[in-house]
C-alpha cells in the first residue's frame, strides 16, 4: 500500500500533536511552509525522531543525500524529500 503525501502530512501532524496542543496551536493552523523549527516543534533530535517515526509508519524513506537541510524545517519540504 502506498501512503499518499496527504496521509504522511496527517501522520507528521499526529506525531507533533502533543507539542501543538501544549502550545495551544491546532494542526489546521499550520500550512506546508510553516517552519516547525521556528515554532519550537522540532530541533535536531526532534527532527530525527520525526523522520524515523514517519519512515516506520509510512513505509517511505527520506532522501537526505541531495536535500537541503533547511527544507526539513517545513512539512512541505519534508514531503518533497520522501521517496516511495
Amino acid at each position: 500500500m502506498t501512503v499518499t503525501d496527504d496521509e504522511v502530512r496527517d501522520l507528521i501532524l499526529e506525531v507533533l500533536a502533543p507539542k501543538l496542543a501544549a502550545m495551544g496551536t491546532r494542526a489546521d493552523m499550520l500550512d506546508g511552509d510553516t517552519s516547525l523549527v521556528e515554532l519550537g516543534l522540532v530541533d535536531s533530535l526532534g527532527f530525527l525522531e520525526l523522520a524515523l517515526e514517519v519512515e516506520n509508519r509510512s513505509g517511505r524513506t527520506l532522501d537526505l543525500a541531495d536535500a537541503d537541510p533547511d527544507e526539513f524545517t517545513t512539512v512541505a519540504g519534508f514531503l518533497r524529500a520522501l521517496r516511495v
